[in-house]
């Protein structure tokens, strides 16, 4: 896995930053988040200082998407974050998680939506059907 890289970018809550690195499969993976700090230079210093990460000269289509959806996420539109790709110190690529998405086929995945993530957490719609359909 190579080294890890950020962006910062503006919500409605103030400037966040996602950190990711690049697989050697060549999609992208989410290692950290920051919520808004005091200054931008604050907020890059910690990123870097915490993820030994660098700022990205590019942002992969994945992660764009991630950055688009956490920005309607703090505008008041519930967002189902469930598909992206995690990493959480050496835990793995979350390899059983991979396996039971497989198993499950694309119908039994569409059919746990139905039945278990209409609702969010906090009780809001997620409409998470209606996107991926």
């Amino acid at each position: 896995m190579k080294r890890a890289v950020y962006t910062r970018f503006d919500t409605d809550l103030g400037r966040c930053g996602i950190v990711w690195k690049q697989r050697e499969r060549g999609d992208s993976v989410v290692v950290g988040f920051q919520l808004s700090e005091a200054s931008d230079h604050l907020a890059a210093a910690r990123i870097e200082r915490k993820w030994k990460a660098a700022r990205a000269e590019e942002i992969p289509a994945a992660i764009r998407d991630v950055i688009g959806r956490v920005k309607c996420h703090f505008s008041g539109d519930t967002q189902d974050f469930c598909d992206i790709a995690l990493e959480f110190g050496g835990v793995g690529d979350r390899e059983l998680l991979n396996e039971w998405a497989v198993n499950k086929g694309d119908s039994g995945i569409r059919e746990y939506w139905e039945e278990k993530n209409q609702v969010s957490i906090d009780g809001k719609p997620t409409h998470i059907v209606e996107r991926n359909t």
